[in-house]
């Protein structure tokens, strides 16, 4: 998904309009989510209790649950934003918002299942 939140930024994949991306890369992403919540599961169910008073895994499930509620947002609001056809300009505040809320959630999703390695 950071290739999609780079693009709203207008940092990446400047060649190929917003719309294009995301068409190509959310099927993909999709089943990357479905696999990381799979593994995660399976993982959490070997410590249940450990991992339930672990202040990094619920941070993290925390933040998880906010990129879902930004893509539900993106879906809903922002995407009707993306200019039309194959416009490859920069995105509006509210795109490069959405894009920018969705790169640092990862970013605090990886960085809290890094610590919770530490931590337990």
């Amino acid at each position: 998904i950071a290739a999609v939140d780079l693009k709203l930024l207008n940092l990446a994949s400047r060649q190929r309009s917003a719309r294009d991306l995301i068409d190509a890369v959310l099927p993909v992403t999709w089943w990357a989510f479905v696999c990381a919540v799979l593994t995660g599961l399976l993982l959490f169910s070997a410590k249940p209790l450990t991992y339930g008073h672990n202040l990094f895994f619920l941070v993290k499930i925390g933040l998880i649950a906010l990129a879902g509620l930004n893509m539900l947002v993106f879906h809903k609001v922002v995407h009707r934003r993306l200019p039309e056809g194959a416009s490859t300009g920069p995105a509006d505040a509210l795109v490069q918002a959405s894009g920018l809320t969705s790169l640092l959630i990862w970013i605090g999703v990886i960085a809290c299942g890094r610590w919770i390695g530490f931590t337990v």
